[in-house]
């Protein structure tokens, strides 16, 4: 698992959801796309609960760590959140 391809999830679910809606069909393109995307899931899975909240809150929110903070109802700063 490396930080780019966790990086890159957001848009990974994003391009497989559009392909879904264009009833493409699983292309080589798409399989590529969700083998990426059950590695990061296996990855997020292999977590600590806590981290696993954080994390995927984090993809949620494109890492801004104030409103990961306000998901989370944490009265931490984004910065030490993100820490």
């Amino acid at each position: 698992m490396t930080k780019e391809l966790l990086e890159q999830y957001p848009d990974i679910c994003g391009e497989l959801s559009e392909m879904e809606m264009k009833e493409e069909g699983i292309s080589r393109q798409a399989s590529v796309l969700l083998n990426q995307k059950k590695e990061i899931d296996r990855f997020i899975e292999s977590l600590p609960w806590r981290k696993q909240i954080l994390v995927i809150k984090a993809l949620q929110c494109d890492k801004r760590w104030d409103v990961v903070r306000r998901e989370l109802g944490s009265w931490k700063s984004g910065d030490a959140l993100r820490k």
